[in-house]
């Protein structure tokens, strides 16, 4: 292929992604306030939480929930124990044991032909007549604004699911370039949903209205899927007249763990894209060409290292403007990310295309010592 074609071929792909970024980045900055912080009424909440093996991390969750700013009358938090083989049990009892809007359940069956996190959020819904159903993790810590910023939300009557951000601690190397990139995505999602493009929700910082919730049956009704959160999400859009918001502030965005080796973030990201296949085609187009951006950066070094390490640069500058919206959207900053805002551009290169393999090859998804 003629050099010239190549090269132009590589500025045209640059370009659209430069405007694309930029684009994002100038939507999350016009973004106008849609909701508050205080509450008029305050509804009856119940947070879900769908835990197996995590000993080491359900008691910082609990705690950080129990310091919620929200009235305890009004709150209740239900932990679905799935068959876990570790002393996960043992933590939770201790922890709830004078607490009564606190409550411990064992799940032992299953329900609707549902497996995993979507069977045990299915049952604890049924232990519950709240308003709202807050979904998060075992290995989240919550801001005590959680609850009030995501409920604050459901004022709006036509609002049937409210999504928050959540980032990794940004703590060792591999982990740091995994924040930003939470970071980086959940800035596309929200974006794209300001743009009128609704992508996925996050399950570990979602919330649903329980009226759109029964309405669609529940988890039941709509089948096992490995990213219950993005099912849900599709079928309460496709299925009720209720719409989304994604309330893109720091009293509602929690910080997680990363996955402690490449394989296991591989299988993470297999698991979420096996998922999302029935994201709309118009999604996929989008992350197809992510992966081509990623290709051509490889392609470039053919044209001499000058021009890859231009295309770097302008990549890097796009990103670091669009990361920096982010930051101050979110009003939150690590000095680690100083140094790793330079190198995820390289991260973003080398990862996505192997995961684009990793995906097409026959291997099951492996997740909390399961295969899907």
């Amino acid at each position: 292929m003629n050099t010239d074609i190549i090269v132009l071929f590589i500025e045209i792909i640059f370009g659209i992604y430069a405007l694309q970024i930029i684009v994002y980045a100038f939507t999350l900055i016009i973004e106008r306030k849609k909701t508050r912080n205080s509450i008029d009424i305050y509804k009856k909440v119940a947070v879900l939480i769908a835990c197996r093996n995590e000993e080491h991390n359900i008691l910082s969750c609990l705690q950080f929930l129990y310091a919620q700013k929200y009235p305890t009358k009004h709150f209740e938090v239900w932990v679905g124990d799935d068959n876990s083989t570790d002393n996960t049990a043992r933590v939770i009892k201790d922890f709830i044991q004078d607490k009564p809007n606190f409550h411990y359940v064992k799940i032992t069956e299953s329900i609707g032909g549902l497996r995993a996190k979507q069977n045990v959020l299915a049952q604890l819904a049924h232990k519950t007549n709240a308003d709202i159903l807050l979904i998060t993790d075992a290995d989240i810590i919550t801001p005590d604004t959680w609850i009030s910023t995501m409920v604050s939300a459901f004022e709006n009557e036509k609002i049937g699911i409210v999504c928050g951000t959540t980032y990794i601690l940004p703590k060792g190397f591999f982990n740091t370039l995994q924040s930003l990139d939470w970071l980086f995505y959940m800035g596309v999602a929200k974006a794209n949903l300001n743009l009128g493009l609704p992508v996925t929700a996050v399950g570990n910082n979602m919330a649903v209205r329980n009226n759109a919730y029964k309405k669609i049956g529940g988890y039941e009704s709509i089948g096992f899927s490995i990213t219950e959160d993005y099912k849900l999400f599709k079928e309460i859009l496709n299925r009720t007249e209720y719409t989304v918001e994604w309330v893109f502030k720091a009293e509602n965005t929690n910080i997680t763990y990363g996955t402690p080796s490449l394989l296991s973030w591989l299988q993470q990201r297999k698991r979420w894209l096996k998922g999302g296949l029935e994201l709309p085609v118009k999604v996929w187009l989008l992350m197809l060409f992510n992966v081509l951006t990623e290709v051509s950066m490889f392609v470039s070094l053919t044209q001499g290292i000058y021009f890859f390490l231009l295309l770097l640069c302008l990549k890097t500058v796009v990103n670091t403007i669009f990361l920096l919206t982010i930051f101050t959207k979110l009003n939150t900053w690590s000095k680690n990310w100083t140094w790793s805002v330079i190198l995820y551009p390289l991260y973003q290169m080398w990862l996505i295309p192997v995961l684009f393999v990793y995906f097409l090859l026959p291997f099951k998804v492996k997740w909390k010592n399961r295969e899907y």
